[in-house]
């Protein structure tokens, strides 16, 4: 191959590759920033449930053991404090 032709190969390669990687690179970030927003999304939602159940002035670790709570009751009938201590 010519010289110029090898070189203008090449940087067509160095573009083409550039592309591909940048083009990669926005997909990646708009894939996070749609990730984050689904997150913030959500949290607000639970954050809206929480005020509308009364439960906006319970601190993180009340409403963990409430929840645990509820769920070993709506499965077993009955919360013990043991199942709730192991609960994560």
């Amino acid at each position: 191959m010519a010289p110029l032709k090898t070189a203008s190969f090449f940087l067509y390669w160095i573009k083409f590759t550039c592309y591909k990687e940048f083009k990669a690179v926005c997909n990646l970030r708009f894939k996070l920033t749609t990730l984050f927003k689904t997150l913030v999304d959500l949290q607000m939602m639970v954050q809206g449930i929480e005020e509308d159940l009364g439960l906006s002035d319970l601190g993180n670790i009340e409403k963990r053991v409430l929840l645990s709570i509820i769920e070993f009751y709506d499965q077993n009938g009955v919360a013990s404090t043991a199942e709730i201590l192991a609960h994560p």
